[in-house]
């Protein structure tokens, strides 16, 4: 037991002879530790848990890809979608989907919240059902020039009407 602290206090002068050392050996234990955690944390996430949707294993996410314009992933023009949804017969359902940024007026002051823009059948198609009220009725949605919305129950508490009328 005696050798064991001797050792200890051997090391810790050391350290403490060699400070640069001793910064760049904590600092990369800190970046190794630090990545470490963050990738088994995103596979833990995606690979452990599966989806939050009935048959998950089924949905999958159609993208426009166009090599020689060097463009990897592009959004889907909303003709494409309705074309696709008229002809395509290898799929069960379509639903679209565009993320984008609104501003949120309230009161007195207005804020920016991401917002997207989705098909009235995506909670159909994704299987699930609004927490609260109801998903989309097509019926509603083609007698509007402003469509019904959705909101999160992470959204600020304005978009959500408790501080009075709230516009997207």
């Amino acid at each position: 037991m005696g050798t064991i602290l001797q050792d200890i206090r051997f090391g810790l002068r050391m350290l403490g002879k060699h400070r640069l050392a001793t910064v760049v050996s904590i600092l990369a234990f800190a970046v190794g530790i630090g990545a470490n955690t963050a990738m088994f944390s995103v596979a833990e996430a995606f690979l452990l848990h599966p989806a939050p949707f009935e048959n998950a294993n089924r949905i999958v996410a159609m993208v426009d890809s166009r090599p020689q314009q060097n463009i990897d992933i592009n959004g889907i023009a909303p003709a494409t979608y309705f074309d696709w949804q008229k002809e395509v017969r290898s799929f069960d359902r379509l639903a679209a989907y565009a993320w984008q940024e609104l501003n949120l007026s309230g009161d007195d002051h207005s804020q920016k919240v991401n917002a997207f823009r989705i098909s009235a059948n995506l909670f159909e198609t994704l299987g699930v059902q609004p927490q609260l009220g109801r998903a989309f009725v097509r019926d509603a949605l083609a007698c509007r020039s402003r469509g019904p919305g959705v909101v999160s129950a992470r959204a600020p508490r304005s978009a959500r009407g408790s501080a009075g009328r709230a516009t997207l």
